[in-house]
């Protein structure tokens, strides 16, 4: 019969060394994590000065856009072309920058589709979803 107790003892050093690299591993790639989750926060507050969302938290008529938009549908009685929504922004003072008006106001208006606050038409038109009327 063999000793092996050598062996052994070879391998379970073996074993304490591979999972010595492996918890520096992991410690390694969670301090990555914590950097990229503090570089993604960055960007994010970054990126919302210069695209602040469409809607403030729980109040669906959040941004100057949305509140003229709502008004302008409210006021033609539920429902408005995309232009007449487009005139009556402009003449609001809305700000667009060197965006163009038109393509501004037709993603705000599918992004309130998805809030449930408006919905197109199938010939176009953009209508007020009954709940947002009030």
């Amino acid at each position: 019969m063999r000793d092996i107790r050598q062996d052994l003892r070879e391998r379970r050093d073996s074993v304490r060394t591979k999972r010595a690299a492996m918890l520096a591993g992991a410690e390694r790639l969670a301090t990555q994590e914590q950097i990229l989750d503090k570089l993604i926060e960055d960007e994010d507050a970054m990126w919302e000065k210069f695209n602040p969302p469409l809607f403030e938290k729980s109040e669906p008529q959040g941004t100057v856009l949305s509140k003229v938009l709502l008004e302008t549908l409210k006021s033609k009685g539920g429902a408005a072309w995309l232009d007449e929504l487009k005139v009556s922004a402009v003449e609001r003072g809305v700000p667009f920058g060197e965006k163009q008006p038109g393509r501004v106001i037709h993603f705000a208006m599918l992004g309130m589709a998805q809030h449930n606050l408006v919905a197109r038409e199938e010939n176009g038109r953009w209508k007020l979803v009954e709940q947002a009327v009030n």
